[in-house]
């Protein structure tokens, strides 16, 4: 059952697949006082949608894992090495009926650690 607020479960079917990335929410904690350094943890949503008549579960697990493998790393570091950890904090899945089509979608949370002022 899709019920996001965002509108993926919604689409035209002729769009899928497709993927979605946006933000959600930042929270901020100092380091260090008095140059205010700030260690920033945003949450970074990926939504990945696809159409299918048949094995719409092995589709959406292929498309998490390439957007897993397509993520920073230790040997491939994001945004000029600002960001510290990227951590995957969760994955939900929803599925819905279109005459005999399903369409299936993924959304994928992940905590984005950083630092800055």
């Amino acid at each position: 059952q899709c019920d996001w607020s965002s509108d993926v479960c919604s689409s035209d079917l002729s769009e899928l697949p497709s993927i979605t990335v946006y933000t959600e929410s930042e929270s901020s904690e100092v380091l260090n006082y008095p140059q205010a350094t700030l260690k920033r943890t945003l949450t970074l949503i990926v939504e990945a949608a696809t159409v299918q008549d048949q094995h719409i579960d092995n589709e959406l697990d292929e498309i998490c894992l390439e957007i897993e493998a397509a993520l920073p790393t230790e040997t491939r570091p994001a945004l000029g090495n600002l960001v510290q950890r990227m951590i995957l904090s969760g994955t939900e899945i929803g599925l819905a009926e279109k005459g005999e089509q399903i369409m299936g979608s993924a959304r994928m949370t992940f905590a984005v650690e950083y630092e800055g002022e």
